[in-house]
């Protein structure tokens, strides 16, 4: 069986991202107990189109520690948390903005929402994960 992320067709990880907040909860703690590893945060950075730098700062880890994890590296509990929690407001994203590009400009564009920050720089913390996902909320209610 593939891993969560893992398959080597990208857009089935973009349809898998997608789908993600339509698990159930215990769908999801499943995929965490399943381990996370650095291949499917590779994965990740890909599909967002994240760089190694901007992916360190999310999981509050330096660039090196992050850079000497092997892909198969298992991470620790507190990262494989903040990994969920990232898929789950990626998945958000483009679920309210369904075009790929469109979806990826908006992480990197000032946002009114959000005080004029850009959604990506207001991610780094757990109150502005909530700021970010109440304004994709939003977006997708306007949908």
């Amino acid at each position: 069986m593939t891993r969560f992320l893992e398959e080597i067709n990208a857009k089935q990880n973009y349809s898998t991202l997608v789908g993600f907040r339509n698990l159930s909860w215990r769908e999801k703690e499943s995929i965490l107990h399943q381990g996370i590893r650095k291949i499917q945060l590779s994965t990740l950075k890909e599909l967002v189109q994240l760089n190694w730098e901007e992916l360190a700062v999310l999981l509050a880890v330096s660039h090196r520690t992050l850079h000497l994890w092997r892909d198969n590296h298992k991470l620790a509990d507190c990262y494989a948390d903040r990994f969920i929690q990232y898929v789950e407001v990626f998945s958000l994203l483009y679920n309210a903005i369904p075009f790929h590009q469109q979806a990826t400009l908006w992480l990197r564009t000032p946002c009114r929402d959000l005080s004029g920050r850009k959604p990506l720089e207001v991610l780094e913390t757990n109150p502005g994960v909530m700021a970010v996902e109440y304004a994709l909320k939003r977006k997708l209610a306007e949908r």
